[in-house]
């Protein structure tokens, strides 16, 4: 009669299971880079601000819209032709102030289109208004 010998099943050491995985937590933690949100960067006016009377001449308004569609002046314009428009102002008026005057309802993608477009433009006074009329 032959006697079977059951096998033995070869186990995975779970002692040191524990150690690995914070080992591998560590490893991802400290090699892994977080991305920072910048926000705008805008210089706001403080308390101690003066008001500033500005002519109208040196006055440049650009609407956002609620339907999308962009005003310069009053003008239907694309948002990728502001830079080039705004840039041939400033080479007119150095004194040029530049409104961004957004409806409530406008896209915030468009508005901030809009900003870059002026930021590219290196436009050197920018100032922020809401309407409520389209």
């Amino acid at each position: 009669m032959k006697v079977r010998r059951s096998k033995a099943m070869p186990e995975v050491p779970s002692s040191s299971m524990a150690d690995i995985a914070f080992l591998l937590l560590v490893f991802f933690l400290s090699t892994t880079t977080f991305s920072l949100d910048q926000g705008l960067l805008l210089q706001l006016p403080g308390q101690q601000s003066e008001v500033k009377r500005i002519s109208r001449k040196n006055i440049l308004v650009v609407k956002a819209h609620a339907d999308g569609s962009v005003t310069l002046g009053n003008e239907f314009i694309a948002v990728s032709e502001i830079r080039g428009r705004i840039e041939e102002e400033l080479e007119k008026n150095e004194k040029l102030v530049v409104v961004i005057e957004t409806h409530p309802e406008a896209r915030y993608e468009m508005y901030v289109d809009i900003l870059d477009e002026l930021k590219m433009a290196k436009a050197p006074r920018i100032s922020l208004k809401t309407t409520g009329e389209s």
